[in-house]
C-alpha cells in the first residue's frame, strides 16, 4: 500500500513539474514575442539572419577585451606625475614642445642610455680586473710569507753554522766544533793522566788543562804542589 502511495505521489510530482515547465516555456515565449515586436526585426527569421557567426563573435569579444585593456593602460598613464605635470603646464598656458624639440630630447635620451651602457661595461671590466688584482695580491702575500719563512730558517741555519765554525756571537771562545770535540777528548785524557801522575808522585804533581779563551787551548802540563 505504501509503495502504491509513493508511486502515485511521484506521478503527481512529475505532472506538476511538467506543468510548471510548460508554464515557464509559455511565459518565455510570450516575453520573446513582446521583445521581438518592440525590436526593429520583422519576425524571428529576420532575427536569426541578423545573428553573427561564432567566429565573428569571438573576434569582436577579443577586440572589446583589448579595448578595455587599452583604456586601463591609458588611465594608468594619465595618473603618472609626468603626465599630470604636463597637463598642469598646458593648463597654465605653456606651449607644448614641437617635433624638433622632441627629437632633440629623444636623441639626448638615447645618448645618455649609450653612455650608461658604456659605464656599466666599464664597471664590469673594472670589477673583473679588481678580482684579478686581488688574487695576485693574495698570491704575492703567500709567496712573500714563504720567502720570509725561508729567510728565517736560513738565518737560523747560518747562525748555527757560524757557531759551529767558531764565529758566532754565542761562541765567545771562537771554538769550532772540531776543536771543541778535540778539547773535550783532551780534557778526558788529561784527567786520566793526572790521576796516574798523582798516584806516581804521591800527590805532589798533577796535569792541568786550561782554555786560552782565544779559540786555542794549551795542552796539559805538570803542576807542582
Amino acid at each position: 500500500m505504501k509503495e502504491l502511495q509513493a508511486a502515485v505521489q511521484q506521478a503527481i510530482d512529475a505532472v506538476s513539474a511538467e506543468s510548471a515547465a510548460a508554464t515557464a516555456a509559455s511565459t518565455a515565449a510570450q516575453s520573446a514575442e513582446r521583445e521581438l515586436a518592440e525590436s526593429d526585426f520583422a519576425d524571428s527569421t529576420d532575427l536569426r539572419r541578423a545573428q553573427l557567426p561564432e567566429e565573428e563573435l569571438t573576434r569582436l569579444r577579443g577586440a572589446v577585451k583589448e579595448h578595455d585593456a587599452q583604456g586601463q593602460r591609458l588611465d594608468y598613464e594619465a595618473e603618472q606625475p609626468e603626465v599630470k605635470g604636463g597637463q598642469a603646464r598646458q593648463s597654465a598656458g605653456e606651449q607644448a614642445p614641437d617635433a624638433d624639440e622632441l627629437q632633440q630630447v629623444q636623441q639626448a635620451v638615447v645618448h645618455a642610455e649609450d653612455r650608461l651602457e658604456q659605464a656599466r661595461d666599464a664597471l664590469t671590466t673594472f670589477d673583473a680586473r679588481r678580482e684579478s688584482v686581488t688574487g695576485c695580491i693574495a698570491s704575492l702575500n703567500e709567496s712573500l710569507q714563504a720567502k720570509a719563512d725561508q729567510a728565517e730558517e736560513q738565518t737560523r741555519l747560518l747562525a748555527l753554522a757560524e757557531t759551529l765554525n767558531g764565529r758566532g756571537h754565542d761562541n765567545p771562545m771562537r771554538m769550532t766544533l772540531t776543536t771543541f770535540v778535540l778539547a773535550a777528548k783532551l780534557e778526558e785524557v788529561a784527567q786520566a793522566a793526572s790521576r796516574h801522575l798523582r798516584a806516581m808522585s804521591e800527590g805532589r804533581y798533577q796535569l792541568l788543562h786550561q782554555d786560552t779563551g782565544s779559540g786555542e787551548q794549551t795542552g796539559p802540563g805538570p803542576a807542582g804542589p
